[in-house]
């Protein structure tokens, strides 16, 4: 957004490391939370944690400053790229199951156009988690360089 005067960017190095600093913001969010439950004995790993977000935090700034284009490889785990390969395959069925329906209401056949229309949009939704990834389901984004 323009009016937060913080441009966009595609630099894979700044986009890696923001990855890295949210999958520590989730840890750190559940270990506040067991803090602020009464877990004493978590305090000692909220500490650290909150050293390793800051440390990749500053990382990604200085990426992103600096325009760095160079950085360590992407590390997927076996989840991200299982759940990223079944978001393709669930595009490929909904693709399918698309085209299907279209060739239906081409022969007039009119009561799947409902069904159409949903399926273009579960479709244009699996698009964009594909071109974008979806953190909620742990599909990433394709790696890109600017």
């Amino acid at each position: 957004n323009a009016s937060q005067g913080i441009n966009r960017t595609s630099q894979v190095c700044v986009a890696q490391e923001m990855k890295t600093v949210w999958d520590i913001f989730l840890e750190l969010d559940h270990i506040t939370l067991k803090v602020a439950n009464g877990a004493k004995d978590s305090i000692s790993d909220l500490i650290v944690l909150n050293e390793r977000a800051f440390a990749s935090m500053n990382t990604a700034v200085g990426f992103y400053a600096s325009g760095t284009s160079s950085c360590e490889a992407l590390k997927v785990s076996f989840a991200e790229w299982k759940s990223t390969i079944r978001e393709l395959g669930n595009m490929r069925a909904l693709s399918q199951k698309a085209s299907y329906l279209f060739l239906l209401g081409t022969y007039g056949i009119s009561s799947y156009r409902d069904e159409l229309a949903t399926t273009v949009a579960q479709t244009d939704l699996s698009l964009k988690r594909l071109t974008f990834g979806a953190g909620d389901r742990e599909v990433l984004p394709p790696p890109r360089q600017a």
